[in-house]
């Protein structure tokens, strides 16, 4: 009986010993493969500010082709969000209430840009929207093609939430990470742009636009 508890004790600390190598082993390959990632990464520089922005083609969640061309005229703000960015949970509502405002300041688009599938994200932000109770309408979504460059070329540091600006000729205004003061320095000259009450569009005596006191 001891023989046997013996032999069972000691298979048992084998067996252990051999889980706890292939561990090691998948832990040490894990950790290799993310330094590799980390070192492409690095090697990536940011969009030059001022050059023309890369053509890109992605999928709204309609699924009809987007392409870079689909924004020329005017000005448009990527914004690389993901699911299991817990950041984005928290700027996407901020977004949604941008977006008009920077509409109306001088035509800016606000674009989500997300790292998902499209059913992945559609549920996403279904789900953010039930919960937070707000619209997305504003907000236009884009889902970069498979094996497309447009997440490397536009954010090529992989980091969330992280914003692209661009100008009416698609040439690089800003980008940076919505932390950065880049971000809030673009989100100010929208926001500080006044929204005409409906009872100020209309034309005065003369037949100019009233406009708020300033």
């Amino acid at each position: 009986m001891e023989s046997l508890l013996l032999v069972s004790l000691t298979a048992l600390w084998i067996t252990l010993l051999l889980t706890l190598a292939v561990l090691l082993r998948v832990v040490r390959w894990v950790h290799a493969r993310e330094a590799e990632r980390l070192g492409q990464i690095a090697g990536n520089p940011e969009l030059r500010l001022n050059s023309h922005a890369p053509e890109f083609q992605a999928r709204d969640l309609a699924g009809r082709t987007v392409r870079l061309s689909d924004f020329l005229g005017s000005p448009a703000a990527f914004v690389f969000v993901s699911p299991f960015c817990s950041t984005c949970l928290i700027e996407i509502p901020k977004l949604a209430a941008l977006a008009p405002r920077a509409r109306d300041a001088d035509g800016t688009a606000l674009v989500l840009v997300s790292d998902a599938g499209a059913r992945e994200t559609r549920i996403w932000l279904d789900r953010l929207q039930a919960r937070e109770d707000l619209r997305l309408d504003e907000l236009t979504v884009l889902i970069p093609l498979t094996g497309a460059s447009f997440l490397a070329d536009y954010n090529p540091k992989g980091h969330l939430p992280y914003f692209c600006l661009l100008d009416g000729e698609s040439r690089v205004q800003a980008r940076s990470l919505l932390i950065h003061p880049e971000w809030s320095r673009v989100r100010r000259l929208w926001e500080q742009t006044p929204r005409l009450a409906p009872w100020m569009n209309v034309h005065g005596p003369g037949g100019g636009e009233r406009t708020s006191p300033r």
